[in-house]
């Protein structure tokens, strides 16, 4: 079992309204199977976001370089297998707080953990330009288990409270807490809904407590969204 932590994202994608003609993956799946930096970045090109997801026609894939649409494809296929015979609340509940070793004996054989970065939106304050993330402190006053983070923007946070929650950090009137958590909803300001290989998500959000900062959502530097995910072991979808 490997878990990586840098899966990329590609170039911006184009904005349609309905699925392509053909088949489409899903950007992940594209990202674990091809490793060449150039193929990569030709790939860019080709994304198109179906709603909230970022996918890639095999056609257009194939037209990249021969049997590269087909490996993704057919890693996907092996993927949509493994995921349907998958229990992953009991997977989850069975896997460590930290899976951060390179061996985990509770997934199944032949699949891999993998860290997927969904979202990480820091808060704009300029002259020229003031954007709270106020999309995403709604989102996580939506969901039960993520609320309690919300006191670390407390004009006075409870300190001792807030580290029993996850990993919490101070520096100065900076802060930021990360925990883990599964929930059955995800809004799309969290990263959307959850691939079916989903196990639980790392939220880490980053606060600045300076005396001018006179609201909780002015108080919210930086979101940021992982996904832990189990997939199958690409190493024989790769040339």
């Amino acid at each position: 079992m490997t878990v990586s932590r840098h899966v990329p994202r590609l170039a911006s994608p184009r904005r349609i309204d309905a699925r392509p003609a053909g088949a489409t993956v899903p950007r992940v799946a594209f990202d674990l199977v091809e490793l060449d930096p150039k193929v990569r970045s030709l790939a860019g090109g080709v994304g198109v976001q179906v709603g909230a997801a970022l996918e890639l026609p095999v056609a257009a894939l194939e037209s990249l370089q021969t049997g590269l649409g087909a490996r993704v494809e057919g890693f996907f296929l092996a993927a949509r297998a493994l995921w349907a015979g998958l229990d992953v609340a009991d997977l989850a509940a069975s896997l460590p707080v930290s899976p951060l070793a390179e061996t985990c004996p509770v997934l199944p054989a032949g699949s891999v953990l993998v860290r997927v970065p969904l979202l990480d939106v820091r808060q704009k304050d300029s002259r020229t330009l003031r954007v709270d993330l106020a999309g995403q402190f709604v989102a996580l006053e939506h969901v039960p288990v993520l609320r309690p983070v919300l006191d670390l923007l407390d004009a006075s946070p409870d300190w001792d409270a807030l580290a029993l929650l996850g990993v919490l950090e101070r520096d100065g009137d900076r802060s930021a807490l990360t925990l883990e958590a599964r929930s059955p909803i995800w809004p799309l300001e969290l990263g959307a809904a959850a691939c079916p290989g989903e196990l639980r998500r790392s939220v880490r959000i980053e606060a600045s407590h300076a005396g001018w900062r006179d609201r909780r959502v002015r108080r919210l530097l930086r979101v940021s969204v992982d996904s832990l995910q189990v997939w199958p072991d690409p190493s024989p979808f790769r040339v």
